[in-house]
């Protein structure tokens, strides 16, 4: 399992994950606990033909379909 909240687990508990792609640039990985969502709201640039740098943008976290909290992240990388 990965390292990071990108597999699912936050803390002692694992989640659902789905990456939902918004358009060609914007995606967001999410992962649901039961009523609770936390998103991770990124872009994408194809660098070359077989790498991709992801710039993230905010991370939300929604409970009951209803937005708690909504901040902005920082962090890059190339994979």
């Amino acid at each position: 399992m990965a390292k990071g909240g990108s597999n699912g687990k936050v803390g002692p508990f694992v989640g659902k994950v789905n990456q939902i792609f918004v358009d060609d640039t914007n995606f967001i990985n999410q992962v649901t606990l039961g009523p609770l969502k936390v998103e991770l709201l990124a872009t994408r640039e194809i660098v070359d033909d077989k790498r991709v740098r992801v710039t993230f943008k905010k991370t939300r976290f929604n409970l009951f379909g209803n937005t708690l909290k909504e901040t902005e992240t920082k962090g890059s990388g190339v994979w």
